[in-house]
């Protein structure tokens, strides 16, 4: 009972103390203060606002392709712990960032920032996460947005008179009552009770309290001397922003200014005795408004209830409901889910993009509300080609975003949202990764020769005959020493310049005006992935490899529509004809992706399967071969007469050569037949290729600083190695009854299996359930898969 006490204690305090720090109340001369002193808070725009919303969650810098790009915190959903972050698409990010930022600093017009791009590329949840960033901002001390409404006394108007203050009081809540003697303390009893029956007129599109200084040249003065001070104090200029020098009150709020105004005489002291400033936070319909093309505008009762109440008690001012869409996103957001579906017009639109302003129950009102629409491809190019839109579209900023074209990125994409149906499931190793290299490549254009270009003959030469899986490497962002497809003569071409040529090269259909086809705007959405993958768990508790790129060969050959890209193959083959600078595309037929991501597999499961066989880790060879590479460059050093400081540890050489001989009758990898024999002399031959090798990839690669990929720089090597560890193994392992125990696991024939087969089975099954992280299902399946492809005798291990 004292725990649950404290705890509701605790709330209280903690609600107390929330309300009073977002729900401060203060007179108009005093909000003029805090604007001396803070302009930075106060003089902000929608856009400004906005813009510092988005850099209060932070920013670090990242590489992309070549070249050195802002990565905004925000968009890593630090709300609901990454559950809705944005992956992949920075460049689309940045672009949407910098156009809010060049509205925010003036630096052009204002313009509806719309969001293109196919289905499945977070365009909504982007929108979202900058709502969240403006609504968590407000909360905090440097987020403090102000709004006003105006205080009346019920006495007064009842008795057909605008009721008044006599004193500006600070709080908001102690108000003279009608001669009580304590009103001069503010401390009337009496007052207090009063509060609740106090009419208080908000203005009801939360407009800017500057623009109670109605006069505005004496607006700028005042703005001028904000500016001026903050110079001042912190050396620093501060933008005064063209809307709050141009705006005014809105139609209500401007009635009640006249009104009050001829009450008093033209006593302005007495005019702003009646406004309130009020902090106030941003929230869903309170400066964030969301749009969809079924949702509607109309006025219910409420709100023409609401205007005919106060037109009762204030009879000479004819008040209008400004209630809605635009007049709840005033000084905030508003997204057009499908903005060219939406009721509003492009009148209407551009108004508000244009101009500022919006006609609202027949009265002309401002706005300042950022406009943010989202638009399919299709939607896009449909009302771009009506010349009606002309001057929408010069009023709007069209940001791309694409499909991930990254693996890395998409990987992220499904190992967060694979955790919502994979209960109690399993995930074979490399399945997220097989599936998001296919999405990926599904997305990729081949390059277009462009006229003017800073790469040198050879890079061209390159650029243009490479393939996708090389591109793919590049796009992962991996540092040169790091590829694993890439030739090593070819590493060398690969520098910064050739990583941002190689992504201009391969946009070239926005030069041509098919902008559908640029690359990123088609392919496989990760939404597609994801309901293979959700269909294969359905009726099975492992999600492997196999069964998705057999789910995929499935749905290819029964149902085409599932795959929109390959409809594009028609079409690029024609580009192609018609244009000579087009080469075609990378879907040479409908499987050929299927065939790569295969064999891209094959190569991956090959090695792991082998090892399992052995019965060896991969990092065991490592060491060996690098204590063969040690002792050898020690003997050379030694064989010249130079003194070294270590001990030549020969058992490592003769090891090692011992099982290349026995390897090199099986294996001709240095395609000579001289090696074929080890002999002293082919020995010491051997031994200064490998320390060549060593250097060459050293030279090639001098952005490894020390982390060498040894079996990139000797390839042969760990061919000899292998090969000579396998032969070895598999001349007691009885390949064909290993498999044929896998084929017949769970039924009668089993029992027939030697017993020492058996054994064999369970022990390569337990090494790549313990050490690649394969279950009892998926371990059989791959490994009978490696046996039935011949994988441990062909180049798959390479």
């Amino acid at each position: 009972m004292a725990d649950l006490e404290k705890f509701l204690e605790q709330i209280k305090e903690k609600t107390s103390k929330e309300f009073k720090r977002e729900k401060h109340v203060s007179s108009f001369e005093d909000f003029l203060e805090f604007t001396l002193n803070k302009p930075q808070i106060v003089l902000r725009t929608s856009y400004q606002y906005i813009y510092d919303a988005i850099l209060h969650f932070g920013t670090e810098e990242i590489d992309d392709c070549g070249e050195k790009i802002k990565k905004y915190k925000l968009f890593e959903d630090p709300f609901d712990n990454g559950n809705n972050e944005v992956f992949g698409t920075w460049r689309a990010l940045n672009n949407i960032v910098n156009e809010i930022r060049s509205s925010a600093k003036e630096e052009g017009n204002e313009r509806i920032v719309m969001l293109r791009g196919p289905v499945g590329t977070a365009k909504t949840t982007i929108v979202d996460l900058i709502a969240n960033a403006i609504i968590n901002y407000s909360h905090t001390n440097e987020g403090k947005i102000f709004r006003y409404y105006w205080q009346f006394r019920p006495e007064k108007v009842n008795k057909k008179s605008i009721g008044f203050i006599k004193n500006n009081i600070d709080d908001g809540l102690n108000y003279d009552c009608d001669g009580c003697s304590s009103c001069s303390s503010g401390s009337c009893s009496s007052a207090m009770t009063k509060v609740s029956n106090d009419i208080l007129v908000p203005c009801q599109i939360n407009e800017h309290p500057l623009y109670l200084i109605v006069n505005k040249s004496d607006r700028l003065k005042f703005l001028e001397m904000a500016a001026s001070s903050y110079k001042e104090r912190t050396g620093k200029d501060i933008l005064i922003p063209k809307k709050l020098v141009e705006g005014s009150l809105c139609y209500n709020c401007q009635q009640l200014y006249e009104e009050l105004l001829k009450k008093y005489n033209g006593d302005l002291d007495k005019v702003l005795g009646h406004v309130k400033i009020e902090r106030y936070t941003i929230g869903p319909s309170r400066g964030i408004v969301d749009v969809t093309p079924d949702s509607r505008q109309d006025l219910n009762q409420k709100i023409r209830m609401y205007a005919n109440e106060l037109s009762r008690i204030f009879p000479r001012i004819d008040f209008i409901s400004m209630f809605g869409r635009w007049a709840e996103s005033n000084r905030g957001m508003i997204h057009l889910s499908d903005i060219f579906k939406t009721s509003d017009s492009h009148n209407v639109l551009l108004d508000a993009a244009e101009k500022h302003r919006i006609n609202m129950s027949g009265v002309r009102v401002n706005i300042d509300a950022m406009i943010i629409g989202t638009s399919n491809i299709q939607e896009y190019q449909d009302v771009n080609a009506h010349k009606y839109s002309d001057a929408l579209m010069d009023r709007t900023k069209k940001i791309d975003v694409g499909y991930i074209l990254n693996v890395d990125e998409e990987k992220k994409i499904y190992e967060r949202d694979i955790k919502k149906v994979s209960k109690n499931k399993h995930i074979a190793p490399h399945t997220i990764e097989l599936a998001a290299l296919w999405a990926v490549l599904t997305r990729l254009s081949k390059p277009i020769a462009r006229e003017e270009t800073t790469l040198d003959e050879e890079q061209i030469e390159y650029l243009y005959e490479i393939d996708p899986l090389e591109k793919v490497e590049i796009y992962r962002g991996l540092a040169n020493y790091q590829f694993e497809y890439i030739e090593d003569h070819k590493k060398r071409l690969i520098d910064d310049n050739f990583r941002k040529e190689l992504r201009r090269a391969t946009n070239p259909f926005l030069e041509m005006g098919i902008e559908f086809m640029e690359e990123g705007n088609y392919g496989v959405s990760p939404r597609r992935i994801q309901n293979v993958f959700k269909m294969i768990l359905e009726g099975s508790n492992c999600l492997n490899p196999l069964k998705v790129i057999n789910e995929l060969e499935r749905i290819l050959k029964e149902d085409r529509d599932f795959f929109k890209h390959l409809e594009l193959e028609k079409r690029l083959k024609e580009i192609a004809e018609q244009n000579s600078k087009v080469i075609g595309s990378y879907y040479d037929s409908d499987i050929a992706l299927i065939y790569v991501v295969n064999e891209y597999y094959k190569r991956v499961i090959a090695r792991e399967v082998k090892f399992a066989f052995l019965g060896v880790k991969e990092e065991d060879l490592d060491y060996k071969v690098e204590k063969y590479i040690e002792n050898i460059q020690k003997e050379k050093i030694y064989s010249v007469g130079k003194p070294i400081d270590d001990k030549i540890e020969y058992e490592y050489i003769d090891y090692m050569e011992g099982l290349f001989e026995s390897a090199a009758d099986l294996f001709n990898t240095l395609d000579d037949d001289k090696y074929k024999e080890f002999n002293d002399e082919t020995k010491e031959e051997f031994r200064q290729l490998v320390i060549a090798s060593i250097a060459e990839y050293d030279n090639l690669n001098p952005d490894a600083k020390g982390r060498r990929n040894l079996r990139k720089a000797l390839p042969f090597v760990y061919k000899l190695l292998e090969l000579a560890l396998f032969e070895e193994k598999k001349t007691y392992m009885d390949l064909e009854n290993i498999q044929r125990g896998l084929e017949t696991m769970g039924t009668p024939y089993y029992d027939n299996i030697e017993g020492d087969t058996k054994e064999k089975i369970d022990k390569i099954l337990s090494t790549m359930k313990e050490r690649y992280g394969y279950c009892d299902t998926c371990s059989r399946a791959i490994t009978l898969y490696a046996l039935k492809e011949n994988l441990l005798n062909d180049d798959y291990y390479d």
